[in-house]
This record gives C-alpha cells, structure tokens and sequence, in this order.
C-alpha cells in the first residue's frame, strides 16, 4: 500500500452524486454511493495507531531538531493524531457484516491523514458525513499517512478490532447495473479508464491503446474527518478478465471499411454523438467509438478508433458477444490479420 498515484487513476465524484466504474466486458456500471460512507475504528485500533505514531513523532523530532517548518509539520501530525477518538465513528453494535458482491471490485482500503493525499486538494475531499443509523459494515486495511512527518505510515492490517471498519447506510452499497445497449458508454467527455483521471465521477476498464484494461486502480478523496482537519481517501481495486474479447481498436483507414460493411451486414445506424455510432441488428448491437478523447498528459490527444460489441442475441454474455465482433470484423475486413491492413 503505496501512494504516489500524481495524477493518474485518480476520480473526483461531485458532492451529492455516486462514483460508477464502468465495465464495458460485462457492459455494466458499479454504482457507489460515498456520500454517507463513515470510518469505524474500535478503541484498540486508535490505541495502536497512537502508539506507533508516538515513536514515529520522536524519531521526527530527532531527526528534525532545529527544522522549525519540518517541526510544525509534525505538532501538525500530533494534533491530528491526538483528535482521532473525537473523529472516527465507534463501531455499531448491532449492524449487518457485508462482503465485497461478486463483481470487478476485488478489494479496497483508505488512508487517513493530515494532508490531501496524491493530488487532490482540501476542497476535493466532502463535507463531514451526516450521522446516520449504519446498515452495515465493510471491513477494510488501511493506514494512518503522514507525508509531512517523513512519510511516516501506520497500517491496520490483517483480522481484529485493529483495523477500520466502512459504515454504509445501504446493504447494497455496491450494486451492478446494466448499460443501456442503445447508447455509447458515458465516455465521451474524458479519458477515464487505465493511467487517466475524472473530474465526473466515473472510471472504465480502458487502456489508451483502445484495449480492455485488466486491473484498474482508483483513487477517490472521500471527505474531511472534521471541518478544519483531517482527510480520508479511498482506494479500490477493480480486476477484469482478459477474455473474451468484446472490443478491438482499429486504424482509421480500417475504421472506415468496418462502417460500411456493417450497413452492408444488415446493421441499421440507431444513434449518434458526432462520429460515434450505435449500429443494431435485431438482438445484436455494435458500437463504433470512433472519436474517444485520449489523455493529456501522455500526448496522446485521441484514442484509436474502437469496434465494440454491447448486444449479441439480445445479451451481455461476453462470450456470444465476441463471436458477434470477430464475425461482423471478418466480414469487414477478412478473417485473418494479414488482411485487415
């Protein structure tokens, strides 16, 4: 559990609106409500994150004897450290233990510190979280981060009270929804997927390269432990299996062969947004991304043109869907590689 993530696979979700992680191999979208999600951590686990930050303060101390900006920096440290029991919620008796739901999202934990982490800023993180009855309870690793006390890193790891607990105010607090067929994903504006950010609230398994992106790390500010100090942010972890394909990035050259053999097919054009096209068959839906933004700072203004398959025989199956887009690229541009140049 590192930071470091700058500026890449991180996502901002406007107060009052949920984070979704958009799945386009299973062309869903896990929606997460953070607004009400609060931090639990039982006294034996603030009594060890005092403890070790204790020792952690006086080697600081120490080390910075006479460094009066790096000493203020770890009062700071204390202060914060000192006002966990007053900001941290106590662990409800009576609430429901939750499990991560079958899904892409394999893991998550969070960070407490006394700073914006990565590269958010105190205004990205929420308003302290009302106080509300907590329908369950999700457990999570984390650490206490202090990057103003020589990176100073206290985990709560492992089984026990010594770790922090999530407080949802929903048992379905993750919860997958279908992608509507008949439209493009809600992609358009930003490149959210593998290396980029969002300011909108949403990621998606993509790489730059226009391929399905395995593993998807996030980061997300999640709000202030209290109005003047103190944040958390949460890190989660989505995994999605390589195959089958549903999606292929094309040339532009191929791009263009592909549109016109899909009407050829028997598609119908059903919707567009600019160069990009909804084709449909009856049960089968093909989606040409022709224009995706790229992200910036790689230089890479616009992502390759993308043929993807979101319906095959009225499903999402992924399997049935990448025989509906090897089929309908074969048909397009022939069955083997050498011939689609």
């Amino acid at each position: 559990m590192t930071t470091g993530f700058g500026t890449s696979n991180i996502c901002w979700v406007p107060e009052g609106e949920v984070f979704h992680f958009i799945d386009l191999h299973h062309w869903a979208q896990w929606r997460i409500d953070l607004d009400l999600w609060r931090i639990a951590l039982a006294p034996a686990g603030i009594a060890h994150l005092r403890e070790s930050a204790r020792e952690g303060f006086a080697l600081c101390r120490t080390r910075f004897k006479g460094d009066a900006e790096a000493l203020a920096a770890v009062e700071q440290g204390e202060h914060f450290v000192a006002s966990l029991p007053e900001t941290l919620s106590d662990l409800p008796e009576q609430a429901a233990d939750l499990a991560l739901p079958q899904g892409p999202l394999t893991s998550l934990w969070l960070r407490l510190s006394d700073v914006p982490l990565e590269s958010f800023y105190p205004e990205d993180y929420r308003s302290v979280p009302e106080t509300v009855e907590s329908h369950g309870v999700l457990p999570s690793v984390g650490a206490l981060t202090l990057p103003g006390c020589d990176e100073l890193e206290i985990p709560l790891l492992g089984e026990g009270d010594a770790r922090f607990f999530l407080l949802t105010p929903t048992l379905d607090c993750v919860a997958e929804y279908p992608l509507p067929h008949d439209r493009p994903p809600p992609i358009l504006e930003e490149f959210c997927g593998y290396l980029g950010n969002s300011n909108r609230g949403r990621m998606v398994n993509l790489r730059l390269e226009g391929g399905i992106a395995t593993e998807n790390p996030v980061a997300i500010p999640l709000f202030r432990l209290a109005e003047r100090e103190g944040f958390a942010t949460l890190y989660l972890h989505f995994s999605t299996p390589p195959e089958p394909t549903v999606l292929a990035p094309l040339r532009p050259s191929q791009a263009a062969r592909v549109e016109t053999s899909l009407t050829a097919q028997g598609f119908d054009r059903t919707f567009s947004a600019g160069r990009n096209i909804v084709f449909q068959r009856g049960g089968d839906c093909l989606h040409a991304l022709w224009d995706l933004p790229g992200l910036e700072s790689e230089d890479q203004p616009a992502l390759p043109p993308i043929l993807l398959a979101a319906r095959a025989q009225g499903s999402r199956d992924p399997l049935l869907r990448e025989v509906l887009l090897t089929a309908a690229l074969q048909a397009a541009l022939g069955p083997s590689p050498e011939r689609r140049r």
